[in-house]
């Protein structure tokens, strides 16, 4: 993702999609994939005072001057904010451009995976599950080398998944998922992804989680 770096997010007429698409392109953009993996994990589950801490450590190492350091508080809750409300709708400018691509299904397959986990009956077992998936989940975004582990994991917890309606529902996800990058995976000659496909992970599955948690909040009313 390309930053306008002729856009000055502070300036008093500047519109609040503009400060949010800068501020997002920062977060995503980062070129330190732990810093970045943290940040998506922190919007995805809502964590906004961790993200906005995230890019006012970012935005101080861009802009430099106390007041945009202090300004990018208030500014990346409002892009968070932003981000978590628009990553699943179809016009979103970050789904628009990657959705077809097998990276962004790839991030899909990992949401997917997640919600065997998550949708496991609550005790030691489901948490035996989250842990051992954030562990494949953090190598699994840079080498592709993880995925039949992942795989065979995800199986294993879809099992475990009750009640029976729910696992049909995490099958279905993950089956079609799978089926979308079944030929990259196949015919991938470079395990190791790029800074700019894991991005494309990333987007793929904070988008996923979204949008499947406003299909349960419309099916629950």
């Amino acid at each position: 993702m390309e930053l306008d770096d002729e856009l000055d997010p502070y300036r008093p007429d500047a519109t609040v999609e503009e400060r949010t698409d800068h501020v997002i392109g920062v977060l995503l953009s980062d070129d330190d994939p732990v810093r970045r993996y943290r940040t998506v994990q922190a919007l995805q589950d809502g964590r906004l005072r961790e993200a906005a801490a995230i890019s006012l450590r970012q935005l101080r190492d861009q802009h430099g001057t106390t007041d945009a350091a202090a300004a990018a508080v208030g500014i990346s809750r409002q892009a968070a904010n932003e981000l978590l409300a628009k990553a699943g709708a179809p016009g979103a400018r970050e789904d628009r451009a990657v959705r077809d691509a097998p990276t962004y299904a790839y991030g899909t397959y990992l949401a997917a995976a997640r919600a065997c986990a998550d949708n496991i009956p609550a005790g030691p077992r489901r948490e035996k599950a989250i842990m051992r998936y954030h562990d494949l989940e953090a190598k699994a975004v840079q080498t592709l080398t993880v995925f039949p582990a992942l795989a065979e994991a995800a199986q294993k917890w879809l099992s475990q998944v009750r009640p029976p309606s729910a696992r049909e529902n995490c099958a279905r996800k993950l089956e079609n998922a799978a089926a979308r990058i079944a030929d990259w995976v196949a015919g991938r000659t470079d395990p190791w992804l790029s800074i700019g496909e894991q991005s494309e992970v990333y987007i793929g599955y904070h988008s996923s989680r979204v949008r499947w948690r406003e299909e349960r909040r419309t099916t629950s009313v």
